[in-house]
């Protein structure tokens, strides 16, 4: 999954929301935590209830620090428990759309956060609103490519934790279970601010 880098955006966040785990950017990011004082913007399996923020515009990785290049200096990555760097207002090309609403999305139509961070026009699954879909899905006059059968392997299901264990320096994994999702393709979101 991922987020296209012809976008605009009119308002970013990038300092407020630290993301606890290893994801791809692209999703709808929700307020899922706080701890001490620090609230946690991650891919939530259930949005019922919880305050959307935005779009996550950057990658989380775990970064080997002494032995490899930051690539936070090639691309958009952040080390994992780092800052999001998040959407709040603009227009975006995304491919985050749930596949069951793929072929329902249409032009004006409410996006609402789905679950696992996928975007949806239904609000049925009790996410707040994010925004407008401006396009259908894989739009021919926007050049946006619709998928047939790519799948994605979502980590966690919003529920998979990545951290270095500070006495081995051992990477640990905290219930990485696998799930493919199916895309159906591209779409044009324009993110509408928090009030």
């Amino acid at each position: 999954m991922g987020l296209k880098g012809d976008r605009q955006s009119f308002q970013r966040n990038t300092r407020d929301f630290d993301h606890p785990r290893t994801s791809e950017r692209g999703g709808v990011l929700t307020i899922t935590a706080e701890v001490s004082g620090v609230q946690w913007a991650d891919y939530s399996v259930d949005p019922s209830g919880l305050t959307v923020i935005g779009i996550k515009a950057n990658d989380h990785e775990w970064i080997e620090r002494q032995r490899q290049t930051y690539p936070g200096s090639l691309r958009r990555v952040n080390h994992i428990y780092g800052p999001a760097l998040i959407i709040t207002e603009g227009d975006v090309i995304t491919d985050w759309v749930h596949p069951d609403f793929a072929n329902r999305i249409g032009i004006g139509d409410i996006a609402y956060a789905g679950p696992s961070g996928t975007l949806v026009n239904d609000s049925s699954y009790g996410g707040q609103r994010v925004g407008v879909f401006q396009s259908t899905v894989g739009a021919a006059h926007f050049g946006l490519q619709y998928h047939t059968s790519y799948t994605v392997l979502f980590e966690g299901g919003g529920l998979s934790y990545t951290w270095m264990d500070p006495y081995n320096h051992e990477v640990v994994t905290i219930n990485d279970v696998q799930t493919f999702i199916p895309i159906g393709g591209w779409v044009m979101l324009r993110v509408e601010p928090r009030s």
